[in-house]
């Protein structure tokens, strides 16, 4: 069940919150493991084709968490700018909540894994297939279905946007 957000004319619409989660190539990954121990792991990401994805090792805590659960949440700071004579901070962030689990597919492996590389590194990639295809041997990708997306913006951010 998610709660709706208390401040709601702050919150950014989910075309909004999309475009920052195509801008952004960074935030923090937040699983529960088989304890119930909360793991919080800063990644790259991408978003692709309506999905988070993550590229990561075959084995460890960060898989043995989401397979435990199945569920995540990812968070994005978009913006957070500390303005200390107005006693507060310009902020905007996204939180993705849904189903993750590894991405068992090739295709769609392949397929996060080239729009990661064509995200983090903006050149031509052409030269770079067979580092994406040797990578996709050694990676592992998660795939982070949404299920909810909220984003929400400071006040004053919100009100110079619609100035």
């Amino acid at each position: 069940m998610y709660h709706e957000m208390k401040r709601k004319k702050q919150a950014l619409t989910e075309e909004r919150c999309i475009e920052i989660l195509k801008s952004s190539s960074y935030g923090v990954l937040s699983l529960c493991d088989g304890d119930g121990e909360p793991y919080g792991v800063p990644l790259n990401f991408v978003w692709h084709e309506g999905k988070v994805y993550f590229h990561c090792a075959h084995a460890g805590h960060k898989i043995d968490a989401a397979e435990a659960t199945g569920r995540a949440s990812f968070c994005v700071v978009d913006k957070s700018d500390i303005v200390t004579e107005e006693y507060t901070t310009y902020f905007r962030s996204v939180i993705v909540s849904g189903k993750i689990a590894q991405a068992a597919d090739e295709t769609v492996r392949q397929a996060a894994m080239t729009a990661m590389v064509r995200r983090l590194t903006p050149e031509d990639i052409k030269d770079k297939a067979g580092d994406i295809a040797g990578g996709i041997c050694r990676a592992n990708v998660l795939e982070l279905t949404p299920e909810h997306i909220t984003g929400k913006e400071s006040l004053d951010m919100m009100n110079a946007r619609v100035k």
